[in-house]
């Protein structure tokens, strides 16, 4: 058995290194109120802290993919549903500029209004080399900045040495499973029901939010769940509208969603799809 185990580890270290993908975190700031456009603050930072680190990540694997998402906040000021606006103009922003330096990324954008209270747009980066499935997009961390780190120097070692501990751990207790153990007699309870089987939880589905007033009328609307937060049903070019936490956000922004041009049409829509409806009018 000793020496299944060390050639065991003798393989997994002579697994040769492969190029694993690299991947970063940047907060750009410095937007002025209702600015979305590019000032020469962030572009700035995104010449150091975006440009530069793919340009290094790339020159390791010059036919590396790059994929990136970005993520426009907003503050308080103005409408929620203003705001969300604002953040998707300037995610928007960001992204054409990336474009223009990395015409071949797959680049996406996501509005979050105005959740963290911010002037900020938060860009994830991965850097994967051919072949490579990238890891999932990190969440955006609107207020620090990662470095890119290599994964075959930080973490691929101590995976190494978690499974050697494991396969030593679990050898022991293999043999002890595989050794016959007697039937153990089972007291028979006289005159005791059995335990109920727990139910299992019902899976959290879409649910009508709580009620809300716009232009005298009653509403609710069907939010959905994702990523841990809550997908409103009406979208911004075509974008989906995402609150980290359920609550009165959600109704402003429905509010504002009936109020404003750019959302004209949506409310009609979603009532024949079944996702919003008026239920009365507020005496």
């Amino acid at each position: 058995m000793k020496h299944l185990l060390a050639s065991f580890i003798a393989v997994m270290l002579a697994i040769p290194a492969i190029a694993q993908p690299t991947t970063g975190t940047v907060t750009l700031q410095g937007y002025l109120e209702n600015e979305f456009k590019v000032n020469d603050s962030v572009q700035g930072q995104i010449d150091a802290d975006i440009f530069a680190p793919i340009q290094s990540a790339l020159s390791k694997v010059p036919d590396g993919t790059i994929s990136i998402v970005v993520y426009g906040y907003t503050d308080k000021t103005g409408t929620v549903g203003g705001n969300d606006a604002l953040g998707d103009r300037r995610a928007e922003q960001v992204m054409n500029n990336l474009k223009i330096r990395f015409p071949g990324a797959n680049i996406i954008t996501q509005t979050m209004g105005d959740n963290m209270d911010k002037r900020m747009v938060t860009v994830t980066w991965t850097v994967a080399a051919p072949g490579v499935t990238p890891v999932a997009t990190p969440a955006p961390a609107p207020t620090s900045t990662a470095t890119p780190t290599s994964f075959w120097k930080t973490t691929l070692p101590w995976v190494i040495l978690v499974v050697v501990v494991i396969v030593i751990i679990a050898i022991p207790i293999f043999r002890v499973m595989r050794t016959p153990q007697p039937a153990k007699p089972q007291p028979v309870m006289q005159g005791s029901p059995a335990a109920p089987s727990p139910t299992p939880a019902p899976a959290q589905g879409p649910k009508w939010t709580a009620e809300f007033v716009s232009g005298g009328r009653i509403c609710q609307a069907l939010i959905t769940p994702k990523d841990g937060g809550w997908l409103s049903p009406f979208t911004i070019n075509g974008k989906p509208i995402l609150f980290q936490t359920e609550s009165t956000l959600i109704r402003k922004s429905l509010n504002g969603c009936l109020t404003q041009d750019q959302f004209k049409g949506q409310p009609e829509q979603l009532i024949a799809a079944g996702k919003f409806r008026m239920i009365g009018v507020k005496s």
